[in-house]
């Protein structure tokens, strides 16, 4: 008998194409989950990923928060003679269920052994085995048998639906908040060499946890829908479904809890005025305002309690649009002298006083249409017209800057 000719998958049917929005749904739910950790399923997920390495399952530490799990990792990457000004700038710079978290956390890993096993190189090597190198050979695997038009549509539509819900979104907070509190955190602990090497190990979490929802989605597709064998990949996709934010170790796997809460817009931004977007249940978390990453005192302070004159000092432009569109612009322009200097269609070139050191700032007034609220940005001084404002806010890349606006 001659050898099975594999077929090649050209064509994707109707019924397949309906489904896209269920493997998107599905993982979505996944990346977004708040439920209590799967202890079980984490257990089984990790001797699955480790044992196609001929490795042991490395030991779960359970961590009450993504900031939690790298503090502790910091806490291990030191030489003992540092862990304790670490741990005394940790004491000095987060709350105390945090503190008594990444205490609790590393009494639970340390060990010669295991203190050893915790570095960059070894998280990047099994970042390659377990991840890399595996799902590597299942896209290899995929690619014989679906041809890259049906995948790039799997993409499209189911991959693409999650990342932007759950990496580009949550994630991307998270991460993002957890390097700020670590780094204000340790600043002033370890040296520079330290702490370039856990920067560099921050971006392998991403790949292990709730968060890899995106790229796991596809291989589940395409799974389900044409038949490819991803085997390979089921410890991810057990471990994704069962745990939070994690750091994989050879030796010691430091896993998250999934947050308590995740309040979102209807756009599906990151949304929570008063309280943190992303809560975790010691305390740590991410506020945000539509979508955009914000200080505490922005969120936990009232509108009426916001001075305008402090909202027109922010340099961020993303938050102060978001302060101007909690305070409402009306309320804002009402608190500060202003005259209108020129005016173009719903533009509005004005001319305001912040105070009696800037008696005179030109700002431009206009409708941010992909949010739908109008806000104001600061222009050069020079700008006499909405036009000048326009050229001027766009480089003068096109003679009719508003149509860049």
């Amino acid at each position: 008998m001659g050898e099975k000719q594999d077929i090649m998958i050209t064509t994707i049917t109707d019924d397949q194409v309906a489904r896209f929005p269920e493997f998107a749904e599905k993982w979505k739910r996944i990346g977004l989950s708040t439920d209590p950790l799967d202890e079980r399923g984490i257990e089984d997920s990790l001797k699955a990923m480790f044992g196609q390495q001929n490795k042991e399952a490395p030991r779960m530490v359970r961590c009450t928060s993504p900031l939690v799990a790298f503090l502790t990792q910091y806490t291990l990457l030191t030489i003992p003679s540092v862990r304790a000004s670490v741990r005394a700038s940790v004491r000095a710079s987060v709350r105390a269920s945090v503190r008594d978290s990444v205490s609790a956390s590393v009494r639970a890993s340390v060990s010669d052994s295991v203190s050893a096993s915790v570095s960059d190189s070894v998280s990047a090597s099994v970042r390659a085995s377990v991840r890399a190198s595996v799902s590597a050979s299942v896209r290899a695997s995929v690619r014989a048998s679906v041809s890259a038009s049906v995948s790039d549509s799997v993409r499209a539509s189911v991959r693409a639906s999650v990342r932007d819900s759950v990496r580009d979104s949550v994630r991307a907070s998270v991460s993002d908040s957890v390097s700020d509190s670590v780094r204000a955190s340790v600043r002033a602990s370890v040296s520079d060499s330290v702490r370039a090497s856990v920067s560099d190990s921050w971006w392998y979490w991403d790949e292990f946890g709730q968060y890899a929802a995106y790229w796991v989605s596809f291989y589940d597709a395409v799974s389900q829908l044409f038949g490819c064998d991803v085997s390979k990949l089921s410890g991810n996709m057990r471990f994704c479904q069962s745990a939070g934010f994690s750091i994989l170790f050879w030796k010691l796997a430091l896993v998250s809890e999934r947050p308590r809460a995740i309040h979102r817009n209807e756009r599906g931004q990151l949304h929570k005025d008063g309280g943190l977007a992303v809560e975790h249940s010691d305390g740590w978390g991410v506020h945000a305002l539509n979508g955009v990453r914000m200080p505490e005192r922005w969120i936990l302070t009232p509108a009426e309690r916001i001075e305008p004159g402090e909202i027109m000092a922010e340099q961020n432009v993303d938050i102060r649009r978001e302060l101007i569109r909690k305070v409402g612009i009306e309320r804002m322009l009402s608190k500060l002298p202003h005259q209108r200097v020129d005016r173009r269609g719903s533009y509005e070139l004005l001319d305001v006083r912040l105070s009696e050191e800037v008696p005179s700032a030109i700002y431009l007034r206009m409708e941010n249409p992909s949010v739908g609220c109008f806000h104001l940005e600061g222009v050069d001084p020079s700008c006499k017209t909405v036009q000048e404002a326009l050229n001027w806010r766009n480089q003068n890349w096109h003679e009719d800057a508003e149509v860049l606006t």
